[in-house]
């Protein structure tokens, strides 16, 4: 068999072989001894510790306003509900400190004093 015109004459079967084998080996010793750099796992463990930290204190201090706000609103609302529950009292001792009309002239005069006049 001829070799086509095209191919060098150096271009044998086994020195390509022998080439690549060559080229695989310096390949694969040069794969082997790249090593990455050693990870600092304490340096990453103290950031995020320092993160976690860092987020918990202001949740703290986000939940410690709330509280404030709540139990400046709860304060108040039991001011307000003993003010209602006292005015809830004298609206009741009023009610029954009045007295049922006797005669139909002062019921009309009633009438008249809370502004309802009698029609013609």
């Amino acid at each position: 068999m001829t070799k086509p015109t095209w191919v060098p004459a150096w271009f044998t079967f086994n020195r390509v072989l022998i080439f690549g084998l060559i080229f695989a080996v310096i390949f694969l010793g040069y794969v082997s001894w790249c090593q990455p750099n050693p990870v600092d796992s304490q340096a990453l463990l103290t950031e995020m510790r320092l993160e976690v930290q860092k987020k918990v204190t202001e949740d703290s201090k986000t939940r410690d306003e709330t509280i404030k706000r709540i139990v400046v609103r709860l304060n108040a609302a039991e001011k307000n509900g003993i003010i209602l529950s006292k005015k809830m009292e004298e609206l009741k001792n009023e009610a029954s400190n009045i007295v049922l009309p006797k005669s139909s002239k002062e019921l009309r005069d009633r009438f008249i004093k809370r502004g309802f006049p009698p029609k013609p």
